[in-house]
């Protein structure tokens, strides 16, 4: 009968580094890995863009998958604070965020290594754009909380914010799990609007975090893969050092 049932669709991560490789798929592998590196240097995207400058012993640039869908991580930061970077000179940008399942490098960088056109574009393989949105505080509010209510089992939709922003939140709350929403120390208020950059997939309602498609559109600037290019060409240099943009409590 229609209308009685619904579904759900979920995933779960499963560890299978303990498995012993197959050596077929290991040279299927390697062969496309081959592929891949002669047309990187046939298309220059080899070329170097991004040196990681840890301040602290230790620190790395992490994609790894696990990582970037239960908490913060500088990989996060980088994405996002490109995408803050695209509007600030002509609009008045308040934040931006990019959900971890949007990283899909699963790698580490550590200090000293770099990152090439190719390395980016591993890390961030859909073409989608960066989109500036004006949603009111309420609704920002409501939306980061459903980006967390997978916590705390990792999740695609987990959110990973520019500079300035912070966070607390609880990932063992059943409901409310987002405590508190700070805006350069300021508390988002639910009744103001803000500018905000995000991808299309999540302004269109993906991951089901249908709080987004309440915002309006602003202008549709670009693809993020591009404005991560951009960023990291002026930067040249890049910290990994967390600066506790997002915190579990």
């Amino acid at each position: 009968l229609p209308n009685i049932f619904e579904k759900f669709i979920s995933y779960q991560i499963n560890n299978n580094s303990f498995y012993t490789p197959d050596k077929d798929c290991l040279a299927v592998i390697e062969k496309y890995d081959q592929i891949i590196q002669e047309e990187a240097e046939r298309l220059g995207l080899n070329e170097t863009i991004l040196e990681i400058d840890c301040s602290v012993e230790g620190d790395e640039l992490i994609s790894l998958t696990e990582k970037v869908r239960t908490t913060e991580s500088a990989f996060g930061y980088l994405i996002a604070d490109s995408m803050y970077d695209m509007y600030k000179g002509d609009y008045d940008i308040d934040l931006a965020i990019i959900n971890g399942g949007f990283i899909r490098g699963d790698r580490s960088y550590k200090h000293g290594d770099t990152l090439s056109l190719l390395d980016l574009h591993i890390e961030i393989p859909f073409p989608k754009s960066c989109v500036l949105i004006e949603i009111l505080g309420s609704d920002l509010w409501n939306a980061v909380e459903q980006e967390l209510r997978f916590m705390p089992s990792p999740s695609g939709a987990f959110p990973h914010f520019s500079n300035g922003v912070e966070i607390t939140y609880n990932p063992l709350n059943k409901n409310n799990k987002l405590q508190s929403f700070k805006l350069n120390h300021n508390d988002i208020q639910p009744d103001q609007t803000y500018k905000i950059a995000i991808t299309n997939f999540m302004f269109e309602g993906g991951d089901a975090i249908t709080s987004f498609t309440k915002g309006t559109l602003i202008i549709d600037n670009g693809k993020i893969i591009d404005a991560v290019i951009s960023y990291c060409k002026t930067i040249k240099k890049f910290d990994p050092i967390l600066q506790y943009r997002a915190v579990a409590i």
